[in-house]
């Protein structure tokens, strides 16, 4: 009687370890499925959560599209051979022992090699309906955040907790901060990661602010007092000077984050913040340069004097200043993690 215990404890127990290692073998693409899933069936998640999910639905359904599309190079030749064979004997003859079982054989290694491609077109499938599903999902939140009323921010109680969320937020975030220059990793050689971290910082300004300016102007210079074919190369090197110069300021100021090894939300915002405005202002200030010119007035596309054409650069740097300004206010205000209060105060 205490063998059959002890051998049925045994087995329980055998079982159970099984199952529990089972467990831990988990696969991405489902965990990825049933977040969708839920997240179409709670309907809770954000729209800029939604996005990001639909991205990762995205990657997965490129992910079984190639699995589909190149196919199994085993099972094609599994297939040729199986062709060798030719067709199995239709007029009642009957085809020897060994060329049947071959065929068998044969014919079950290509089922099992065509496995991966009908488990992955099963998938994509199941992605496509998926990503079909929370489109429609981004869209209704979308139409419902436009027609959203936010509380007004002429009513004192909004304007007090809007600007509490804001400073609770900040002083959240400077406590992240100190937390994490305060970890062994940054604290190791701190002197030598501030230093680079400053002349990241500095050199990048450079680059963005004054050089891309001078070696601009340079090559207007050199376009203006040129002729021929060579008055080309100018006008492309001035083009690329100021585009490529200060996106080697905007790489420059990008280390900063990994030279002080901060790893912090916080600070990777902020971070992120700070190179989406900078490549804003890159990018406007290239387009005005492009389409006033003003200091080379020969490849000005727009016909205006010198100083018109001064006044459209300074519109076009001011644009992209605003959009900067907007993107920044637009993160700040978001509704997915603030309060229409603070959604109204930032906008104001």
């Amino acid at each position: 009687m205490r063998r059959l215990l002890f051998a049925i404890l045994l087995f329980v127990s055998s079982a159970t370890i099984a199952l529990a290692q089972a467990s831990d073998v988990i696969n991405p693409q489902e965990i990825l499925t049933q977040r969708a899933e839920e997240a179409l069936k709670t309907g809770r998640a954000s729209a800029e959560a939604l996005s990001v999910l639909r991205n990762d639905l995205d990657d997965l359904r490129q992910q079984m599209f190639d699995i589909v599309d190149a196919g199994s190079i085993e099972a094609r030749v599994i297939e040729v051979q199986l062709s060798a064979l030719g067709p199995a004997p239709d007029d009642g003859s009957v085809e020897t022992e060994g060329l049947a079982q071959k065929r068998k054989t044969l014919a079950e290694q290509l089922k099992q090699a065509t496995q991966p491609i009908r488990e992955a077109q099963a998938r994509l499938s199941q992605v496509e309906l998926l990503i079909h599903e929370v489109d429609q999902l981004i869209r209704e939140k979308d139409r419902n955040r436009l027609f959203q009323r936010f509380p007004s921010v002429f009513w004192p109680s909004t304007i007090v907790k809007g600007i509490g969320e804001i400073e609770s937020y900040g002083a959240g975030a400077g406590i992240e901060l100190t937390e994490a220059m305060g970890r062994k990793e940054f604290k190791n050689a701190r002197l030598e990661r501030l230093f680079l971290a400053g002349f990241l910082g500095v050199l990048g300004l450079f680059l963005i602010f004054y050089v891309r300016s001078l070696v601009g102007r340079f090559f207007d210079k050199k376009f203006e007092g040129s002729s021929g074919p060579l008055r080309f190369f100018w006008v492309l090197m001035s083009s690329i000077a100021r585009l490529i110069v200060p996106l080697v300021g905007i790489v420059a100021i990008a280390g900063i984050l990994p030279v002080l090894g901060v790893k912090a939300s916080a600070a990777n915002f902020a971070g992120q913040l700070v190179l989406q405005i900078l490549s804003l202002l890159v990018f406007s200030n290239w387009l005005g340069h492009t389409l006033f010119s003003p200091f080379a007035p020969s490849r000005r596309l727009v016909r205006m004097d010198n100083e018109k054409a001064l006044t459209g650069l300074r519109l076009c740097q001011a644009l992209g200043f605003v959009e900067g300004i907007e993107r920044f206010s637009e993160t700040l205000g978001s509704v997915s993690f603030r309060s229409p209060e603070t959604v109204s105060v930032v906008a104001a």
